[in-house]
Order: structure tokens, then C-alpha cells, then sequence
């Protein structure tokens, strides 16, 4: 579960806690430390009436390595807890439910290491090779234009072509006398026009595979009649999916190529 599944930063702190290695032996201690007050305080509030201060609740955002997003989801719910009136809290509540809409924004989640201008967008976006050529860079063996060619089976004026672009923009370096990826993540936000030829462009790629699918592949069409709160539903697990996958990918390190495609559509 995610921050974003709990109305009450209380429950939030705790379950966070008992999911830590060893049951989270010694953690509430170090957070006294890390707020510079005494256990027993950090007791009375967590196992208490007493509330955080919204100064420590935004030093405990940093503490549990919160995002933007869900730093201000939880110091939200710090104040929401701490006001005075119902009035106020009607008024802290909107501000809750306004970041839990932004917040299945998957740009508001994924990391973005590198931010490209509209112009190097529409270059980079406009063939799959750009985003392959890069991400086989990062793959011991493949940092050559000469081993690139070869694995993709592209013309090696392309690859060479594609190399200088991605140099120019930072999104891949030279090492020595080969190549290898640069900034380690893009993310093109949903309302961008070229968000349709990413998608295209990849999908193309896997049509092409499905006649040729291994046991460690995995394709699925689930047609479905059903309702709009289901709907919503699923839509939140899935951005939860793509987010931990992300995180796993980047600890993974770089033996192979793979393209996860999810498609979740009404009709």
C-alpha cells in the first residue's frame, strides 16, 4: 500500500514501521533523533492523541523519503488532523482529494531524470529504434555502433545518426571508445501530442513478437463488461503496478531488453 491508500498519517507511520526489516525494531527512535525530541513524545503521538507539528511532519516526509507528491499528501493529513474546525477541515479534505486525482498522474510518480525540449521530443519520439539504441547501450557488449547495428539489424548510418542525436542531448555518452546510456529515465506526459506514436511505435513492435512468444512473455486481451467504480479501481492498481515496476527495473541492472505494454481501455 502506498500513502495514498490511507485517510489518517498515523496508520500510515506505524504500518510503514512494521513492514521495515526486523518489524521496524528501533525506528521510532531514530525518528526522535531525526525530529531532535524524546521517544516518549514520538509515543504520545503515534500512540496517542497528541499530533505531529506541521514543521515535523514535513522533516518526517524527508525521514520516510516521500516524493513531492506524497509529501504533500501527508502533511495534508497532518493539518487535516490538526484543525479546529469542521469548516477548515471540509477545506484541507478538497485539498487531499485534489492530490489523490494528481496523483494517478503517472508523470506526478515516476522519476524523470531528464527533462527534453519539444523539438528533441518530437525527434526522439518518433521512432522505436531511438529508445532501443539507447537502452541496449546500457547492456555489456552493445556499446559499439558496429554491435548495435547488428542486434537490431539496422543500417549502421542510422545507428550512427541516432548515437550523435542521443550524445547531443545527453541521453547517452561516450565511454572510451564505445557508448552507453545517459540519464536513466524519460516520461512523456499523457497529453503531449506524440504520446500516440510512442505508443504506436511500440505496440508495432509487439505484434511483431506475438507470433514468436517464450514462456517468460506474456500477452493478455480481457475483454470486460463492468462497472465504473471497478473501472477506477483497476486503473489505481495498475498505476501502482507500473510505478513499483520502475522501481524494480532501475535496481535490476542491464543484461537484456524487454518492453512492458499495458492497455486498459473502455469500449
Amino acid at each position: 500500500m502506498t500513502i495514498f491508500d490511507y485517510k489518517n498519517y498515523k496508520e500510515f507511520v506505524n504500518k510503514r514501521i512494521q513492514e521495515m526489516p526486523k518489524g521496524g525494531r528501533g525506528q521510532y527512535r531514530r525518528m526522535a533523533n531525526f525530529l531532535s525530541v524524546n521517544s516518549v513524545a514520538i509515543s504520545q503521538i503515534f500512540n496517542g492523541d497528541r499530533d505531529l507539528s506541521i514543521e515535523q511532519a514535513c522533516e518526517l516526509a524527508e525521514f520516510f523519503g516521500l516524493s513531492e507528491i506524497e509529501s504533500q499528501y501527508f502533511i495534508s493529513l497532518v493539518e487535516k488532523e490538526r484543525a479546529g474546525t469542521s469548516k477548515l477541515k471540509v477545506v484541507i479534505q478538497k485539498r487531499l482529494d485534489e492530490i489523490l486525482e494528481k496523483s494517478q498522474d503517472l508523470k506526478q510518480r515516476l522519476k524523470q531524470d531528464k527533462q527534453l525540449t519539444e523539438e528533441t521530443k518530437a525527434i526522439f519520439y518518433s521512432n522505436w529504434y531511438y529508445s532501443g539504441i539507447r537502452l541496449l547501450s546500457s547492456v555489456e557488449g552493445y556499446g559499439s555502433p558496429d554491435a548495435l547495428s547488428a542486434y537490431f539489424n539496422l543500417p549502421l548510418s542510422t545507428v550512427n545518426r541516432v548515437l550523435e542525436f542521443l550524445v547531443q542531448t545527453g541521453l547517452c555518452v561516450v565511454d572510451g571508445d564505445s557508448y552507453k546510456m545517459g540519464p536513466r529515465s524519460t516520461h512523456l506526459e499523457a497529453s503531449s501530442p506524440l504520446v500516440t506514436r510512442h505508443h504506436m511505435n511500440w505496440r508495432v513492435k509487439g505484434m511483431e513478437k506475438m507470433g514468436n512468444i517464450s514462456a517468460d512473455e506474456l500477452f493478455l486481451s480481457l475483454p470486460s463488461s463492468l462497472s465504473e467504480s471497478a473501472m477506477k479501481e483497476i486503473r489505481k492498481e495498475l498505476v501502482k503496478t507500473i510505478e513499483r515496476s520502475t522501481e524494480i527495473i532501475d535496481g535490476s541492472g542491464e543484461t537484456q531488453l524487454a518492453c512492458l505494454n499495458i492497455d486498459f481501455f473502455k469500449f
